[in-house]
């Protein structure tokens, strides 16, 4: 059970403060609000209605310069201390390549902190060796909670132990606070001086004395309600309950118990049956002092809801759990109770509670509201791309429909053709078969005229006489093109003259066919054309593919210097842009050669493995190991190494890109004039005598482009520019060749 605090004893205790508001350096800037928040906890400590500590007690050290002195003196308070060691720190703060913690003097330089600051090992050290029975360290500065991780082996060694212990309060696990240096002249630092107001206003709910325990919460919410860092402790069960200040706002218990006393009674009294129920248990499962549960139980303090919710799981393991209606009735009895309170304090709580309660509804409300309107976000965003779904769905039938509507369109115009084309041949077909009818209506009387011809009853002549005349008649009214011709041109026979005899006529002729010669020259001439077309489009491919690739090869080393940063609200979607990272040094080579000097850092970085980068010789003096440097990115890969001001370029070796792209546009180069040329360049003498040349200018061009990072219009308009004049200049040499 913990120890009731008590008016503390100093005769046998130190406090020892340490601030520094000046110094030496430029580099550190002056803190007049440091002197301030050292004086004004001095007066606080040694105020007989606060602290009480004995003004011969209380060791205050301004602006120390010498860090051997001040590190013996130390060692020396300590050692004669075996009651309470209270030490107090208020300056910069540094942190060293190793991580530990340095205080700074006045004398102290940031590059060489551990010879002529104060490193926060040296008091760890002096904390070891007195026999102090509680140590508490109190620090005002940036980075201060390094100190809890130096004093975590001291702390767990107290614990197992029958001392009190080590207890640390620090302002900030990073940087502390303090106003602009125009506004310090009368101001303290935020930190100190919210405890100092702290101490000074007291806790209207506290018992008589309060310890550092008690003030932490209330110094946390209040750093935390201005917005400012947030602070940090760490201690043994017991350190934080030494008696640190006598508590202002303590008021004397009241005459008469109130309703919230006795109800409170009545519920313990209802359990007594179950087990002992005495104040030292109720203390034990409440988290609250014997003396507190006292003044709870006889009215003489406003108990808070923590208490009640403690007391009421308290009865619970005692086997009477109190109704969620007696519980919620005691609740509503201390609120009450705050609200009728004539003490302005007790308003200020309930006026509090009453604000937490409404902000915890607001923000329920608010969780409401912000769900819904996610579910209707949600529920629109899904209606959207139904309906954009759709939309494409019924783009897509649409568009079908057109294309059905067309091809019915084209096959009933092709079907309206095909049907006039039709009554065309019925009425071909229909004049053919008159024509047919004619002839073989012609054919019958031309038959008959000729059989009365050929045998006729009397022949006036010889027999074949008749019929070689009519032979002749009717092979030339066949000639002449129709039987009515014929029918003209054959005479009439005769009267009496015998029928000719029927004889076959001759089978007729078949047409010779004459083939035409087949000339082969007028089938080459367009192949040729179309060889050369596609040599010059070929050529051409190939070298739009190397200007591709030399391209990306600067979109990969320069076009960084142009892209924003990933996140600015100028960033378009899509657009590329580079992140920054932090890296460590973690070493430093340099490597001689005969002409020239290469400077070498190898960064250390979180999420990426450990890389070797050549840097400028600014950049490289600049650093030291464990320096860290901001690493700039360009589609993953590092681009820049900058410190200080101090900016080097991380250029990729480019010969390999510049020689693939050599190699393209020369044959690209020499396949195009061929084309071109067709019969005129009867060889490729001329074009691979070129080549060798092309290639060598166009590799040194673009590794020395591409190293110069100039602009993107520049470093693309030089290479075409000489391309285009070289091909030009190839083209003449091979035509006249």
């Amino acid at each position: 059970m913990s120890e009731r605090p008590g008016p503390p004893h100093f005769a046998d205790s130190r406090a020892i403060l340490i601030g520094t508001g000046t110094y030496r350096d430029t580099g550190l800037s002056r803190l007049p609000a440091a002197l301030n928040s050292l004086r004004a906890l001095g007066r606080t400590l040694t105020d007989p209605k606060l602290c009480g500590w004995p003004e011969d007690r209380v060791t205050v050290i301004e602006d120390a310069a010498d860090m051997p002195a001040l590190v013996q003196t130390l060692r020396l308070l300590a050692r004669d201390t075996r009651g309470v060691l209270l030490l107090y720190y208020v300056g910069h703060g540094l942190v060293r390549p190793r991580g530990q913690l340095c205080l700074t003097l006045a004398h102290t330089s940031p590059e060489h902190a551990d010879v002529t600051g104060l490193d926060f090992e040296k008091i760890r050290e002096a904390f070891l060796d007195s026999p102090a029975k509680v140590k508490a360290v109190v620090l005002d500065c940036c980075f201060a909670g390094r100190a809890i991780e130096a004093l975590a082996g001291e702390a767990a060694q107290a614990a197992a132990t029958d001392i009190l212990g080590t207890y640390i309060l620090t302002a900030s696990d990073r940087t502390a606070h303090v106003v602009p240096l125009a506004e310090q002249a009368d101001r303290t630092t935020s930190f100190t001086g919210t405890l100092v107001d702290l101490v000074r206003s007291g806790l209207p709910e506290g018992p008589e004395w309060l310890t550092l325990d008690a003030l932490y919460p209330y110094l946390r919410d209040e750093l935390i309600r201005r917005g400012l860092p947030v602070p940090n402790r760490q201690g043994t069960d017991t350190a934080g309950r030494f008696a640190f200040t006598r508590n202002p706002a303590h008021r004397p218990a009241p005459a008469l118990a109130s309703r919230l006393a006795r109800a409170l009674a009545v519920a313990l009294a209802e359990c007594a049956e179950a087990g002992p129920a005495d104040t030292g248990q109720l203390a034990e499962a409440t988290g609250h002092s014997p003396e507190q549960v006292e003044a709870y139980l006889a009215g003489r303090t406003i108990a808070p809801s923590t208490f009640l919710d403690g007391f009421a799981a308290h009865l619970s393991r005692l086997g009477r759990p109190p109704a969620p209606s007696r519980l919620r009735e005691l609740h509503d009895l201390r609120a009450a109770e705050l609200r009728d309170s004539p003490d302005p304090a007790d308003q200020v709580v309930y006026l509090r509670e009453v604000t937490e309660e409404l902000r915890r509804a607001i923000d329920a409300l608010t969780a409401e509201r912000d769900e819904a309107d996610r579910v209707r976000a949600d529920e629109q965003e899904r209606a959207r791309l139904e309906a954009e779904r759709l939309a494409e769905q019924l783009a897509a039938e649409q568009e079908r429909s057109r294309r059905l509507q067309a091809e019915s369109a084209e096959k009933g115009r092709q079907l309206t053709a095909a049907a006039g084309l039709n009554r065309a041949l019925e009425a071909e077909l229909a004049h053919v078969r008159e024509q047919a009818e004619l002839i073989t209506r012609e054919l019958l009387v031309l038959r008959r005229q000729v059989e009365h011809l050929l045998d006729p009853p009397d022949s006036p002549g010889p027999a074949d006489a008749v019929p070689a005349v009519v032979t002749a008649a009717v092979t030339t009214a066949a000639s002449a093109g129709g039987a009515r011709a014929v029918t003209d041109r054959i005479p009439s026979p005769p009267a009496g003259t015998p029928p000719p005899r029927r004889t076959a006529p001759p089978a007729p002729r078949r047409p010779r066919r004459h083939g035409s010669r087949f000339d082969w020259r007028n089938v080459l001439s367009p192949a040729r054309v179309v060889a050369q077309v596609l040599l010059v489009l070929t050529g051409l491919a190939t070298v739009a593919l190397g200007f591709s690739w030399y391209v990306d090869a600067y979109d990969d080393t320069v076009a960084y210097r142009s892209a924003p940063v990933c996140g600015a609200p100028a960033t378009a979607p899509g657009t590329g842009c580079t992140t920054q990272e932090t890296g460590r040094v973690t070493g430093k080579k340099t490597d001689q050669s005969s002409d020239s000097t290469s400077y070498d850092v190898t960064v250390s970085r979180e999420a990426a493995p450990t890389a070797t980068y050549s840097v400028t010789e600014e950049l490289y003096d600049s650093v030291e190991n464990g320096t860290n440097v901001d690493l700039t990115l360009w589609k993953g890969r590092v681009v820049q190494v900058s410190h200080q001001g101090h900016r080097s370029a991380v250029v990729s070796a480019l010969w390999l890109t510049s020689l693939k792209l050599a190699l393209l546009v020369g044959l690209g180069t020499v396949v195009s004039v061929h084309g071109l040329l067709g019969r005129r360049l009867e060889s490729w003498v001329i074009p691979l005598a070129v080549l060798p040349f092309l290639v060598f200018l166009t590799f040194i061009g673009s590794v020395i482009l591409l190293g110069a990072q100039w602009p993107f219009a520049v470093t693309l308009a030089i290479p075409v520019i000489a391309w285009l004049v070289l091909t030009a200049i190839a083209t003449v040499m091979s035509w006249e060749g």
